[in-house]
Parts: structure tokens; C-alpha cells; sequence
């Protein structure tokens, strides 16, 4: 298990991304004020997809900035990407026990979604995601999953389903869906090419030439499927229509 982090400002403000290492490598991207984003690749096919963990702040000034730094934050992602963390504001009024208005705040807040092109699930299993109060008199759905369409290309029968409360004043939130979407490689690497003359060195050539930051199973994973492709490329133009 590794993880990444955000440290907190007081009692309020962190952020804690956990990943299991043996299915996905994980890189930092961006730590931001109010976000940390990190770009994750399968150990197994090198699917790759960013993550953002975010807890924003409270007033709408803050919120502005915050919003502004998210969407800075996704041009550095190239890939489905899936934001996630307590927004501290609902949507709509049934979000919120209580509500009688469409606040600036919550405009604000759904005009960054929609200009962002994101998608927002429904929640399944409840309404709310933080209580307070005295039977729970104040309760709204501050918390949520909003992913990009790349995502839902990848992905089928996305939800997000809200889990019983243990110890904080919110709720954890899952995000469940299909498996993603692949297609099936026509790559196979053939025995015989090690008998080619000079394949070995075209190989360690290749290998030195590819330059890729990270930690060390994520540069391993980048540069076999840099590899992958240099072999396809190499057999085609090559070997078309041999062996």
C-alpha cells in the first residue's frame, strides 16, 4: 500500500490518497491548496487515469479560487480523470435539509461542473453525506464523485453508493462500476526475432533512448509499453506478411 497526501491546516483541510502499489503505480502530478493529483497506471496493462482529492474550503471568495485551481489541474491530465472529496456546498436544494434557495455559491458550483464537462452520479442509498445536530437537524451532500467523459468511455454502469458512518460527521462514498472497456491487443512477441542479427542491441538502444520521470515501477511500466509499440512498428515495417 502507498499513498499521497495533503497535510491539513488545523483540524480541517487534509488529504489522503491510498493505492495498493501491486495494481497500480501512482505519480504525483499537482499538490494545490485545496487539491492533490496523482496519475495512476495499471502494473497490469498500463491503463492510465488521474485522480484529484479535494477539500474545499468554506466561503465563496475561497470556493472561486478553488474551483479555478481544479480546472487548472485538469489540463495536466491527459486521460479520464475522476475528481472526488468534500466540496463543502450541495447542488440543488434537496441536498441540503432545509433549503429553500439556489445559493450563488451552488451556482457557482454547478456552472464550474458543467463548464467542465464533468459527470455527477446519482448517490445511491440516501440523500446526504454529512449530518450534524441534534438528529442530525443539519445534513447536506457536500461529498461526491464527479468523473470526465473519458471515463465514462472507459467505464459502464458507473454509480456512487453511500456507506454507513463510523466516526466523522461525513459518510464514505463508493464508486462502483464495470470493468473497463479494452480492446484485445494483436501484439505478440515472436521467439524467433531473438535470432534476427543486432536485435539485442536495437532493443538496449530503444531502451536508452526512452527518458521518463517517476518512480521506479512506473517508469518500468511506461517504457515496456513505449517498447511494445517500437516492436510493432519494427515487425511491421520489417517482417509484413513473413513467419
Amino acid at each position: 500500500m502507498k499513498c499521497g497526501y495533503l497535510e491539513a491546516e488545523g483540524s480541517c483541510g487534509g488529504i489522503l490518497l491510498l493505492w495498493d502499489s501491486r495494481i497500480w503505480s501512482g505519480i504525483l502530478v499537482e499538490t494545490g491548496q485545496y487539491s492533490i493529483t496523482y496519475e495512476f497506471v495499471s502494473t497490469q496493462n498500463c491503463f492510465t487515469w488521474y485522480l484529484t482529492g479535494v477539500y474545499a474550503p468554506h466561503t465563496r471568495d475561497e470556493k472561486l479560487i478553488c474551483w479555478e485551481e481544479l480546472a487548472a489541474v485538469r489540463t495536466l491530465c491527459e486521460g479520464p480523470w475522476i475528481t472526488c472529496g468534500d466540496f463543502n456546498t450541495n447542488r440543488t436544494m434537496g441536498e441540503r435539509r432545509g433549503c429553500n434557495r439556489i445559493s450563488y455559491v451552488m451556482s457557482d458550483f454547478s456552472r464550474w461542473i458543467e463548464e467542465m464537462e464533468l459527470h455527477d452520479p446519482h448517490l445511491n442509498g440516501g440523500k446526504f453525506s454529512w449530518f450534524r445536530g441534534i438528529n442530525h437537524s443539519s445534513a447536506a451532500r457536500l461529498d461526491r464523485f464527479l468523473y470526465s467523459m473519458e471515463w465514462e468511455e472507459k467505464f459502464k454502469n458507473i454509480r456512487q453508493k453511500l456507506l454507513p458512518r463510523v466516526l466523522s460527521d461525513h459518510c464514505p462514498i463508493l464508486l462502483e462500476s464495470g470493468n473497463w472497456e479494452q480492446k484485445r491487443s494483436n501484439f505478440k512477441f515472436e521467439n524467433w526475432w531473438l535470432k534476427v542479427e543486432g536485435f539485442t542491441n536495437l532493443i538496449q538502444s530503444w531502451w536508452n533512448e526512452f527518458l521518463v520521470e517517476g518512480c521506479p515501477d512506473y517508469i518500468l511500466n511506461i517504457k515496456l509499453r513505449m517498447l511494445k509499440q517500437k516492436l510493432k512498428e519494427w515487425s511491421k515495417s520489417n517482417f509484413w506478411g513473413d513467419h
